[in-house]
């Protein structure tokens, strides 16, 4: 029985591994000719990746925060989402922008995830509908805070960079979002 099982796992590696095509049973089985060319289309978020090594020493208090964001991105909570500004931050910045532009400038979505001189740009926005999960890919731990790199699983298209600056020490954790 092991030895069915080995070559039954190897032939299925072997047939990934050079990039054969699945068989195909019935003609109603087989995929439109026109897929390839669409976009791809995500039936359902991605794990959210605290579970990697790179997530060993998080502190527990931020990695629970960290999955109660990623629940949001994948419930569409817009309101949880914006919420998560400092206090400060969010007084400054929240009534000066609309939604969109404010979750970018929050979870420093695309241009504002890297550190780049500044140069006018029309400002990113982050649609959180279009989001179906995050997956965190890194964090450092910065003094007061911890800044963790991830990226933002939309329905369609490219993963989205963002980094969150996270405040995790505070009694309610919070995030700081970039100044524009």
């Amino acid at each position: 029985m092991k030895k069915l099982f080995a070559i039954i796992t190897g032939a299925a590696f072997f047939w990934s591994c050079i990039g054969a095509e699945p068989v195909i049973n019935s003609p109603a089985e087989k995929a439109p000719s026109g897929a390839a060319s669409a976009p791809a289309v995500r039936s359902g978020p991605a794990a959210d990746g605290l579970e990697t090594p790179q997530f060993k020493g998080i502190p527990e208090e931020a990695r629970v925060y960290l999955k109660k964001v990623a629940e949001a991105f994948r419930s569409r909570d817009g309101a949880f989402l914006a919420a998560q500004g400092s206090p400060q931050y969010e007084a400054d910045n929240r009534g000066r922008y609309d939604e969109e532009t404010y979750l970018a400038m929050l979870f420093r979505i695309g241009s504002y995830s890297e550190d780049l001189p500044w140069k006018p740009q029309a400002l990113p926005r982050l649609e959180y509908n279009e989001i179906i999960g995050i997956e965190y890919k890194n964090w450092n731990d910065n003094g007061p805070h911890l800044e963790v790199r991830a990226n933002l699983i939309p329905k369609t298209g490219e993963p989205i960079p963002c980094e969150i600056v996270l405040i995790w020490k505070l009694p309610d954790p919070k995030i700081e979002g970039v100044y524009p």
